[in-house]
């Protein structure tokens, strides 16, 4: 059995017809090909990860491209409008159509996956062969949403209606296929997500390609406060991140701002009273990709009408609410974390901080509030009024 492997890496060039463990082919990444944002693949497949807009849709055999969620579209050359239905290349087709429309990307491109020599070749992806699909997964080369074909005979040069493929969804090395088959591990012929099973015992050579493009953690964001000039937002530092874009959220849209290699930006353009909503991610050193996902909710300032302090300081605060936005939740919890590794933290009261009481802020006021915001644990205190003399 062999397993062939599409890949961002570099790799060496083999002859395609004569293919063995560790051979490799040199090319483009599928996000590259296609003009595909990676971030929105991976979005678009985890939105649809527990429900039923692929996962149970009958499997059809042949050209069959319309998922439960979107039966209305009759894509494939044999779909019936109204009647739910995909073959194992019309789900991997219909989630590469999706994905590269939200990135305005080259769907033409998309249409050749239907027929996967002139996809893979055609295109120039990079590939990469193993032995079997233990070796593969031993490996850990497979990386979450990678497309893997299963070949017949091991016949790369002939396009097979017995070829299978799908999606991992995996860890590296755990057997794990997203795929519409005929048999899908006793849940019948339908999508699903299973081990990776072939169509036949004869897909006796797997190929994967890899999407590329979503590999660094999402940023954090920390706070989104009031200053002289403006909303300040503030996030953490991502390992790997070349540069970050922040946008500012207009009509239920992302409106991008700009570019920094900053963990900051100051928001200028924010009326007094204007609730506005920010969130961030990683972009290539050139800002022509994304390297990470966002955080979708974002954070929210309303800009207010003065940065000026209060004549008289606050006195009274809520016991927990450590940033004192008058609300116990999660980001209490941060912020403490925060102040005990010697980070920045726009505000901080030591004696709201003081969540279970016994006059130190210490990493058990942080535990104390993440058990009461999880509904594991009540603390009667927690929420009521205490005085500061910060």
């Amino acid at each position: 059995m062999i397993v062939m492997v599409l890949s961002v890496n570099t790799l060496s060039a083999i002859n395609v017809s004569a293919a063995k463990a560790g051979d490799s082919f040199k090319g483009r990444t599928v996000c590259d090909a296609l003009g595909m944002d990676g971030a929105a693949y991976m979005n678009w497949l985890l939105s649809h990860e527990y429900d039923n807009y692929y996962l149970g849709t009958p499997y059809r055999p042949y050209d069959h491209r319309n998922p439960n969620g979107d039966c209305k579209g009759a894509y494939g050359t044999l779909d019936i409008k109204g009647q739910p239905g995909m073959n194992c290349m019309g789900f991997v087709w219909h989630v590469l159509y999706k994905a590269t429309a939200y990135s305005n990307g080259n769907q033409a491109a998309v249409n050749k996956s239907m027929g996967r020599l002139s996809f893979y070749r055609g295109l120039n992806i990079t590939r990469r062969y193993f032995t079997n699909k233990q070796e593969m997964l031993d490996s850990g080369y497979a990386e979450k949403g990678d497309i893997i074909w299963m070949i017949l005979d091991q016949n790369e040069n002939v396009n097979n209606q017995y070829d299978h493929t799908g999606i991992y969804w995996g860890d590296g090395h755990s057997d794990v296929l997203w795929h519409s088959n005929t048999v899908t591990g006793g849940q019948g012929s339908c999508n699903a997500i299973s081990a990776i099973y072939p169509m036949k015992d004869r897909n006796t050579m797997y190929i994967v390609l890899k999407v590329g493009a979503v590999t660094l953690d999402t940023p954090k964001l920390i706070s989104a406060v009031n200053t002289e000039d403006g909303i300040e937002v503030k996030w953490d530092k991502v390992d790997g991140a070349a540069r970050y874009r922040y946008y500012v959220r207009e009509n239920d849209t992302w409106k991008r701002l700009g570019d920094t290699t900053d963990t900051s930006f100051v928001y200028k353009d924010a009326a007094v009273g204007e609730k506005c909503t920010f969130t961030v991610r990683c972009v290539t050193a050139c800002n022509k990709g994304f390297t990470s996902m966002f955080d979708a909710d974002g954070i929210t300032c309303t800009r207010g009408e003065s940065t000026e302090p209060a004549t008289e300081p606050q006195k009274s605060f809520l016991l927990g609410d450590a940033d004192c936005d008058g609300v116990i939740t999660v980001a209490d919890a941060t912020i403490i974390q925060r102040y005990l590794a010697e980070m920045d933290v726009p505000v901080f009261i030591e004696t709201a901080a003081d969540a279970d009481e016994d006059g130190t802020v210490d990493a058990m006021d942080a535990a104390v509030i993440r058990r009461l915001v999880a509904g594991l644990q009540s603390f009667p205190n927690i929420g009521t009024p205490v005085e500061s003399t910060e």
